[in-house]
């Protein structure tokens, strides 16, 4: 019985309550996410295999690139070791700047009652 009867109170009391907030989130998802191209994509995901699950250094990592016939982007020359560092740091980089989380935040709530 008693909550009945606070209910009616309640609803007698206010025809409405108008809540207002903020909801502040980032993202980096919602820029161009595929700077890459398909060859660019198969040839950092053959060396992040090679680097992080074999745990292979780069002047090997190298070798058996060469050997499977993969070349230089723009030069079309042999991937040296260094090249093969260049093309693992940055990929990691690019992966950690497109995955990465933001925090999402509610601010300035507000609750105005009507009669």
């Amino acid at each position: 019985m008693w909550e009945n009867d606070n209910k009616n109170s309640y609803n007698s009391k206010y025809n409405s309550l108008i809540i207002k907030y903020i909801i502040q989130f980032d993202t980096s998802k919602l820029n161009r996410r595929n700077h890459y191209n398909e060859y660019q994509k198969k040839l950092f995901d053959e060396v992040k295999y090679l680097k992080d699950e074999v745990g292979l250094g780069y002047r090997r990592i190298s070798y058996l690139l060469y050997e499977k016939g993969y070349r230089g982007i723009r030069n079309n020359q042999i991937l040296k070791n260094n090249d093969i560092y260049s093309i693992y740091k940055k990929g990691k980089i690019r992966e950690e700047r497109i995955n990465r989380d933001f925090k999402t935040v509610i601010k300035d709530i507000m609750i105005y009652e009507t009669r």
